[in-house]
């Protein structure tokens, strides 16, 4: 019984080790790295956002404008890069197993518009 009980743990875990060895179980992913800088200047942006579009994946650039979006799968995306006094910037990429892709960004400033809903003057009772 003992004999038995030792074989069928043993070709459980060898079956085990061999599913996550295979591609439906590991599959190979992909980075998406890149810079974004200021379209008129060069200089680097720090802080814009970029985003994986209709995913929660992204990163936030560094200090000197760099960002890097890990294990990703392959495929298809439309990465977005945004930050408040910025147009928004898209870009199309296509990644394969284990690429690392680079995908660099030039955001033009754009003036910030006040929302006049809330722009609202108050008046004193004795006017």
């Amino acid at each position: 019984m003992f004999k038995n009980t030792i074989m069928v743990i043993s070709a459980a875990l060898s079956f085990t080790a061999s599913s996550a060895m295979s591609p439906t179980f590991a599959q190979a992913t992909a980075t998406i790295q890149g810079t974004v800088v200021n379209a008129e200047t060069g200089e680097p942006l720090p802080l814009v956002n970029i985003v994986i579009e209709g995913t929660s994946r992204g990163s936030g650039a560094d200090d000197n404008g760099r960002f890097s979006i890990i294990d990703i799968p392959p495929g298809s995306y439309r990465l977005i890069a945004s930050a408040l006094g910025y147009e928004t910037v898209a870009h199309e990429v296509e990644v394969a197993p284990t690429e690392t892709v680079r995908v660099d960004f030039k955001l033009r400033e754009s003036p910030l518009e006040r929302d006049k809903s809330r722009n609202t003057q108050f008046k004193s009772k004795q006017e």
